[in-house]
């Protein structure tokens, strides 16, 4: 389905799945909804399994064990739990383990947008956008981090923010 903003720009509207309805405000039209992929989340404790796996024989190995199950247990919650939408007016980022947190920061407040993609993301299609804002919670910056199609995203934001 496509829609109109107060602008006459196109854009696709979505159904949203991760957040609730009543998010959102009575005009307020989601046109993106992306969650991260999960290798940016669970790339440093894998490695960090890895190296507690080969150092079990001796004793730092079974600490190091522990701590890589509990960190890595800890970020594919987070990976579960975070979204990241974006409607005609905010972006959206939802977080949390145990709680439910979210951050928002209108369009109009957008300063800049920074993206960031390494080699593995250039490889996986994936990377980081940083949004700067005009103070949101005394934050100067929301994060989609690790994304699909990063490229994809920053068109359709920079489309927004023009």
């Amino acid at each position: 389905m496509m829609d109109d903003d107060k602008d006459g720009r196109r854009f696709k509207v979505i159904k949203l799945e991760t957040l609730p309805p009543d998010i959102l405000d009575e005009d307020e039209i989601p046109l993106l909804e992306t969650r991260p992929i999960v290798l940016g989340f669970i790339i440093k404790p894998l490695i960090l399994l890895f190296i507690s796996l080969i150092t079990l024989s001796i004793g730092i190995g079974a600490i190091l064990l522990l701590i890589s199950i509990i960190w890595l247990t800890i970020e594919l919650l987070k990976w579960k739990n975070t979204s990241y939408v974006i409607t005609n007016k905010r972006v959206i980022i939802k977080t949390g383990i145990i709680g439910i947190d979210y951050t928002d920061a209108n369009l109009s407040k957008i300063n800049n947008i920074f993206f960031k993609q390494g080699i593995l993301g250039r490889i996986f299609n994936y990377g980081s956008i940083w949004i700067a804002t005009a103070g949101v919670m005394g934050m100067p910056f929301v994060e989609f981090k690790s994304i699909r199609n990063p490229k994809g995203t920053l068109r359709l934001l920079k489309k927004l923010i023009s």
